[in-house]
């Protein structure tokens, strides 16, 4: 069933992403300078967008995105099982897991922004939508398939 839903999430994100294509609507698309300056703006293909326009995206920014990942819930629900125990083993367990995700994340985030400056990615950028839709359906149909 999960198989289905996801392929079906697929086909609809897909869908939209391709008609958001077709309408040429408002993008977003983030600058990054070699003295690590950081920029984002909104436009629609063809446009021209001044320097005024964009706004600056700081490392804090960035670093409150991380800290305030959508996995973090996940720590009352794995660490539930230690509420018996020592509170002193459920404080470590988190830590180590907070640890652990921010590192990931960092690592993650480094590998593809360098992986990905070797590429000049902006024709594809408007079309990331469509993609991922495409990225969902393909899971979904893997899931199906290895159900069957």
């Amino acid at each position: 069933m999960a198989g289905w839903a996801l392929l079906l999430l697929g086909v609809l994100y897909a869908a939209w992403g391709w008609r958001q294509v077709k309408k040429n609507r408002r993008h977003k698309h983030f600058d990054a300078y070699e003295d690590g300056t950081l920029y984002v703006y909104e436009h629609r293909e063809g446009e021209v967008v001044y320097p005024q326009q964009r706004h600056i995206v700081t490392p804090w920014v960035m670093f409150v995105i991380f800290a305030l990942a959508p996995n973090e819930p996940m720590i009352p629900l794995l660490s539930i099982l230690g509420i018996g125990h020592n509170a002193w083993n459920v404080a470590a367990f988190v830590a180590v897991y907070v640890a652990a995700t921010v590192i990931t994340m960092l690592v993650m985030v480094l590998m593809g922004y360098y992986g990905l400056s070797f590429f000049t990615t902006r024709a594809l950028e408007k079309y990331l939508p469509l993609l991922g839709g495409l990225a969902l359906i393909i899971s979904g149909i893997s899931m199906v398939w290895a159900s069957s």
